[in-house]
């Protein structure tokens, strides 16, 4: 199953729902069936440092989004 993971809309300083899909990251390599999909995680500059450690096995697709409507 092909998977895509959103963090468009998580700016910089992300609280919530961005620390919840951020952590989902680092949880989904721990369950037995994740080399089983394929995850594409889209992602602006914003955000990148916060997900450079993340499992290789996701496809990252990075947009430049300078504007908060762009990232909506």
């Amino acid at each position: 199953m092909r998977i895509g993971l959103n963090l468009l809309p998580i700016p910089k300083q992300y609280g919530g729902s961005g620390r919840y899909a951020l952590n989902l990251l680092k949880a989904f390599p721990e369950n037995p069936d994740f080399k089983k999909h394929e995850f594409f995680v889209y992602y602006s500059n914003q955000i990148h440092d916060y997900i450079k450690d993340i499992d290789p096995a996701f496809k990252l697709r990075r947009f430049n989004l300078r504007s908060i409507p762009q990232r909506i």
